[in-house]
């Protein structure tokens, strides 16, 4: 399985999953357009997209991935919400999609009904994907790559907030909806790793975070190559 990176910042995400000929997109928050031209795949090839929530840079484009003859996929609030796609079934029932499996778990984001997701990939990879979250209380086994949300550094967050780079409300909405650097090293530390392969850090701000420091840092607690869009 190849993780394809389409676009993970503030102003859109998109992750590709690639199996064989099989690919699943994590996250509708790139114009079509934009996901024909840098996708390693036929869009033919896109089995489903997941959203994990309604915020626009993760799901901003659903209606046009729907267009496309892409099946998106969210959480029930989600979908109540935004009045397309498909809603998942409840977390922790697993949705099964032409070989891949998945299962969704609830996050915390200021959001109407923000999940996470557990994939199985029809060659036996387990990613675990999650994004836009300030915390993740809970043990995932047996995975063999983790796509977790690296979004900023404290002490570069409060530099900010001091210079007024940062306003005040912002940060306050930083700390009660993102993962620190930090928050991901502890979090790793948690669990069991004897099984991963790849760490991908994803919604890395390019203000308020070193990113080739988050990136040794969480090399340092995971002994295994870890990825971030720009470094």
């Amino acid at each position: 399985m190849d993780v394809q990176i389409i676009a993970s910042s503030s102003k859109g995400n998109c992750y590709a999953l690639r199996c064989d000929d099989s690919v699943l997109l994590l996250e509708a928050g790139v114009p079509i357009a934009r996901l024909r031209k840098k996708l390693t795949a036929r869009l033919s090839r896109v089995v489903a997209c997941l959203v994990t929530h309604e915020h626009k840079d993760h799901a901003g484009y659903v209606k046009q991935y729907l267009d496309a003859g892409i099946p998106v996929y969210m959480s029930a609030g989600t979908q109540a919400l935004l009045k397309v796609g498909h809603a998942i079934p409840k977390p922790g029932k697993a949705l099964r999609l032409n070989g891949w499996t998945v299962t969704a778990f609830r996050t915390k984001h200021d959001a109407a009904d923000p999940v996470g997701y557990i994939v199985d990939s029809p060659d036996g990879e387990r990613v675990v994907f999650a994004t836009d979250t300030y915390v993740l209380p809970y043990l995932f086994p047996h995975v063999t790559v983790w796509m977790l949300e690296c979004n900023y550094e404290l002490p570069i967050l409060q530099e900010n907030i001091t210079s007024g780079a940062v306003h005040e409300a912002q940060a306050r909405r930083i700390l009660q909806s993102h993962m620190s650097v930090d928050h991901v090293a502890a979090f790793l530390k948690t669990q069991d790793l004897s099984k991963t392969h790849a760490v991908y850090l994803l919604h890395g701000s390019d203000r308020n975070l070193n990113k080739q420091a988050a990136v040794d840092k969480i090399r340092g607690v995971v002994g295994v190559p870890v990825y971030m869009e720009g470094v």
